[in-house]
């Protein structure tokens, strides 16, 4: 390993790492190899707790900065173990243009488990996940996710939790998703997967098509197209019109009203962008249809602004909306 990510590692740990060294550091991480290099450095650092960016830059590789750390902290090969991370306080993201960047770099941020049977990742946070096959995931926190080790012949995943796929075309090659009662088969689209325990299951589709199918029972598939939602309610799978597209609103960057009230989207901008926003019940009959792409907090008000004749008033850390009824 080169001198310039000894100095990553350390000015990661120390949460100092800018946005275009998150995305090299990013990229180095994604090789397991190097993965549990930065592991080994991270336990020490967080046993010493004390360890400046100078005494790891210099020009040492990263298993040369492992060893000066631990004699540092005076352990021993026979004596290194597991050490659980402590907490450390993290920079608040106000920008919401930071939030999304942050987060998809972060595939230092994940837990590996590998044998000869499959390969298992676990979402630390929020994160976006290239594959072998170069499809890319994004897994939001806690999220589960296993794959064959040779993917790139059999892109079979076993999903835990809440992820948005976009998947590479490989016609000879389905890519299936098998999410606890819920199997899904696909051969080029971008869609939802979701079965938290906390929530509805779901399936979305962005765009393209899916099969979904219950593994358990003996009916029909259903046939998602763009848009198209199914969820899963009392062990069976059924066709909705609501949209969940939201919820991954991190990944995609894009939201998606159909007759949606003000106070929902108020506060899902306040949910999304990390403010606080508070307005009257004057809007409780305001609904609105369309989407925002690609646009901050700022933008999406403006444009509400004007539709409904709002008064925004913008202070640090909070929003304060006023303005007609829509009776």
């Amino acid at each position: 390993m080169k001198a310039n990510y000894t100095s990553l590692v350390l000015k990661s740990l120390e949460n100092n790492l800018s946005e275009s060294e998150k995305i090299t550091f990013a990229n180095w991480l994604h090789v397991e190899d190097n993965f549990k290099k930065y592991q080994k450095i991270k336990q020490i650092w967080n046993e010493s707790g004390k360890l400046t960016y100078p005494e790891l830059e210099a020009s040492l590789n990263v298993e040369e900065a492992y060893q000066k750390v631990k004699r540092k902290a005076g352990l021993s090969d026979a004596t290194t173990r597991y050490i659980t991370p402590k907490k450390r306080r993290t920079p608040y993201l106000v920008a919401a243009s930071f939030i999304l960047l942050a987060m998809t770099c972060s595939y230092f941020l994940l837990q590996f488990i590998t044998s000869n049977d499959f390969k298992t990742l676990t979402a630390v946070q929020n994160m976006e996940y290239t594959l072998p096959d170069l499809s890319t995931v994004w897994l939001s926190e806690g999220t589960e996710l296993s794959y064959h080790p040779d993917f790139k012949n059999h892109r079979n995943i076993k999903l835990d939790g809440k992820a948005l796929f976009e998947v590479i075309h490989d016609t000879e090659k389905p890519f299936t998703v098998d999410a606890d009662g819920m199997d899904v088969t696909v051969l080029g689209t971008k869609f939802i997967v979701s079965n938290e325990e906390t929530s509805t299951a779901y399936i979305h589709v962005i765009n393209g098509k899916v099969k979904v199918e219950d593994p358990n029972n003996n009916v029909q598939p259903h046939i998602l197209t763009q848009d198209m939602t199914v969820e899963k309610i009392e062990s069976k799978l059924k066709i909705t019109d609501k949209i969940y597209a939201n919820q991954m609103f991190w990944a995609t960057n894009k939201l998606y009203y159909k007759d949606a009230s003000l106070e929902r989207i108020f506060d899902d901008l306040e949910n999304y962008f990390h403010t606080t926003i508070t307005y009257s019940d004057t809007f409780k009959d305001c609904n609105f249809s369309g989407s925002f792409s690609e646009q901050n907090i700022q933008e999406i008000l403006s444009t509400l602004e004007i539709i409904y004749n709002l008064e925004i008033e913008k202070k640090p850390g909070n929003i304060s909306i006023t303005g007609p009824s829509c009776d």
